[in-house]
């Protein structure tokens, strides 16, 4: 019988330059001044933080905004594993050109974050910003989702 390895906290300053190196960003609830009233889809469960920033409810395809909630982030890779749910619009992660990504629990390594289990059976693991170099090798970003993500950890 395998031995499961204790699941690791993460070190938020590696999450930090990691996300940096992906062109994402780690901030501060406080910092989201920045997005009061604009167009935005959301979670529900971050519905109280929406009206408290004044954020317009859209269209997934009309937001310039998305709301999410992640299961956890994973700090060697600069992840962040979101589930889709009754309660979590995963287009809100997707389509918007700004997506603001909420972490309570941080794991330091993708095996740490095996061992805690995938939440849900459609779960993605999202390392920064969209981008490709299909093009003559030119790096685009925002082709295939969101040009910029935010992780904002929640205290």
């Amino acid at each position: 019988m395998a031995v499961q390895k204790p699941v690791v906290d993460g070190d938020w300053e590696l999450l930090r330059i990691r996300l940096e190196s992906l062109g994402a960003e780690l901030r501060t609830i406080e910092s989201l001044e920045e997005i009061r009233g604009r167009r935005a889809i959301w979670d529900t469960r971050l519905a109280d933080l929406a009206i408290d920033l004044g954020l317009i409810a859209a269209g997934v395809w009309d937001a310039e905004v998305g709301l999410s909630i992640a299961e956890f982030a994973i700090g060697e890779t600069g992840s962040v594993v979101l589930a889709a749910g009754p309660e979590s619009a995963r287009l809100g992660s997707l389509a918007p050109p700004l997506n603001v990504v909420f972490v309570r629990r941080l794991v330091a390594t993708l095996e740490d974050a095996f061992a805690l289990g995938m939440p849900a059976a459609t779960t993605v693991i999202v390392t920064g910003p969209s981008r490709t170099a299909d093009i003559e090798g030119i790096l685009v970003r925002g082709v295939h989702g969101p040009g910029a993500v935010w992780v904002v950890r929640e205290p």
